[in-house]
């Protein structure tokens, strides 16, 4: 049996975060991870952080053996699953 995720995610707030969304995975690397639950939890290097829903343990897995862990990431995660913003960008004074 799968695991059912109650998460809403509104398709405005998706929309206008979509610009900074797409920056922080095509130009900042992976600083860490956590993976629990099927929830993917990535800290990018420019200080955001995002859960992805739904990452098997079979996709959790490869990404944690591929040769270029960012790389298979953007490929396989980061458009493929439901994601959220789940903490604040670090404001540096």
């Amino acid at each position: 049996m799968g695991t059912i995720f109650l998460v809403s995610i509104a398709p405005e707030t998706a929309e206008a975060n979509l610009e900074e969304y797409t920056k922080t995975i095509t130009q900042s690397g992976i600083g860490d991870f956590h993976y629990k639950n099927q929830v993917l939890e990535i800290t990018f290097l420019d200080g955001n952080t995002y859960e992805y829903f739904g990452v098997s343990k079979n996709i959790y897995t490869k990404f944690l053996n591929a040769d270029n862990a960012y790389r298979f990431a953007r490929r396989n995660i980061l458009s493929d699953h439901l994601y959220r913003k789940s903490k604040r960008t670090l404001e540096t004074a």
